[in-house]
């Protein structure tokens, strides 16, 4: 994707519930179970990457990890 057209519809910065639509640099953490993907997380992406919102980065990625390690 063309990160300067304008035309392009796309999720608002640090939009954690639609992450995984984002097209431009943000990290991904994906958890494996004996060796197969279990889990995926996008977190919000960040113009500045700051990845430190609590409500929008950190809580999410915390559920996320609880999640995989119950």
């Amino acid at each position: 994707m063309d990160p300067f057209d304008i035309s392009v519809s796309r999720p608002a910065e640090n939009d954690a519930a639609n992450a995984h639509d984002f097209a431009y640099l943000h990290p991904v953490v994906r958890y494996y179970r004996d060796g197969q993907l279990a889990g995926t997380h996008h977190l919000a992406e960040n113009l500045e990457n700051h990845w430190d919102l609590p409500e929008v980065h950190q809580q999410p990625l915390a559920v996320f990890v609880k999640e995989c390690l119950a």
